[in-house]
């Protein structure tokens, strides 16, 4: 039976679910409720292994998890006939707009426009705080008190569930912002064909190469890495062949390769042999692709970049796209086919293009776009003195900023922050 997992707000979660139990009898829906949206990645990392899909109540959550869920992930927005419900609940309570000064949070301006133009509201004293991906659901809050406080607001509009309850029990006028029927329908369709999507891409064919670097290994030690391969070829359920090159290749399905577990053990039992310490470098890479011969080309990109590192660090690619070290907290995914953009930025400020992809591929798995050189070099694994060399380069061609200087309780000169735009 399908699993989905419902994160957010109690009544978000509660009129959810509602609505789609009653058409989806074969599917398990999980209620998971968590008022604040600070605390929802905690709740996302301990679940996503145990269900097929995540729907989280709100943009606000989504874009605090959507870097760290595996499993396909959608939310309700808050679009035209949310705003229209909201508005027609505090019409009820209001007999004029007069007096009404009302702060808002998330919705689309030109949505809300549309709403009071549609139901002939003429509503001139409002404050709008937009949607920022920075912005915590506290500084939303904050916002609205300082509002209140300064008499600027006397009524709330709001797409979060906390700051709802919040100034309920402060008894502040307040009102939800609530997901309709069709949104919700339309969300969990798309999140249906995800699934689908993703169970279909698990279940394609994949190949990892592994190889050893070195022509005076042991007998005693190839015997032991072909045991550990061995081993770990059937607990993947792959075809195995060895060349006489030192190469392994396995032929299994991406969910296989992909596997957490399996490949922790599989690495943990390599570095057991203390194989770097007898000088002996072995290269691991993951290639996926429309075809065994697209996907073995990709393996080998990855299986290039692993060797280079030196360290048995497992690398993936598909084709455009370089990812790893795969569950290293230094994982990223960069671009390996660089675009014109970056070409251009690369030719002009004397720069790899690698390097500028990394720093592109960093900033969006962060949301991250100021750096120190010692950030920087620990990023792109280079020495400090690199990254300032990037970084003057970045500078005087007129992509990068400098924005203050970093405190430091050592002597010697302070590190440069610099605000990187590309």
């Amino acid at each position: 039976m399908m699993k989905i997992a419902i994160i957010g707000a109690p009544d978000s979660v509660k009129k959810i679910h509602s609505v789609l139990t009653e058409q989806n009898s074969s599917i398990e829906f999980v209620e998971l409720i968590e008022e604040k949206v600070e605390n929802t990645p905690e709740i996302v990392e301990k679940i996503q292994d145990a269900v097929d899909g995540i729907y989280v109540t709100g943009i606000g959550i989504y874009s605090l998890v959507k870097n760290i869920c595996k499993k396909p992930l959608t939310f309700t927005g808050r679009n035209f006939p949310s705003i229209a419900k909201a508005f027609w609940d505090l019409r009820n309570d209001f007999n004029t707009f007069n007096n009404l000064k009302l702060g808002v949070d998330i919705v689309d301006k030109k949505a809300l426009g549309s709403v009071l133009d549609e139901l002939d509201i003429s509503l001139e004293n409002y404050i709008h705080q937009e949607f920022v991906l920075n912005k915590t659901e506290k500084n939303y809050l904050d916002e609205y008190e300082n509002l209140l406080k300064k008499k600027e607001i006397n009524c709330i509009m709001t797409a979060f569930g906390h700051i709802y309850l919040y100034f309920k029990r402060k008894d502040v006028p307040v009102y939800r912002l609530q997901a309709s029927n069709i949104e919700i329908v339309e969300k969990f369709e798309k999140l249906l064909k995800d699934i689908e999507l993703k169970k279909n891409e698990d279940n394609s064919l994949g190949i990892k190469i592994i190889k050893i670097e070195n022509n005076e290994i042991s007998w005693e030690d190839k015997e032991k890495i072909n045991k550990i391969i061995l081993e770990y070829s059937k607990e993947v359920q792959g075809q195995l062949k060895i060349t006489d090159n030192k190469e392994y290749i396995l032929i299994t399905t991406k969910k296989m390769l992909k596997n957490k577990d399996l490949i922790w053990c599989f690495k943990k039992s390599l570095h057991e042999l203390n194989l770097l310490d007898k000088g002996i470098n072995l290269g691991i890479g993951i290639g996926f692709g429309e075809s065994i011969i697209n996907a073995e080309k990709n393996a080998r990109k990855a299986l290039g970049v692993s060797l280079e590192k030196r360290n048995f660090e497992i690398y993936s690619s598909s084709g455009k796209s370089i990812k790893g070290p795969l569950f290293d907290v230094k994982e990223i995914e960069y671009r390996d086919q660089v675009d014109e953009k970056i070409y251009i930025i690369a030719k002009k400020a004397g720069i790899s293009s690698n390097y500028l992809s990394k720093i592109k591929a960093i900033s969006k798995k962060y949301d991250k776009t100021e750096f120190t050189s010692k950030e920087l070099a620990n990023f792109l694994e280079i020495s400090e003195r690199s990254a300032n060399r990037i970084i003057k380069s970045i500078m005087e061609n007129g992509y990068g900023k400098l924005i203050e200087f970093e405190n430091s309780v050592k002597a010697g000169r302070p590190r440069r922050v610099i605000r990187i735009d590309f």
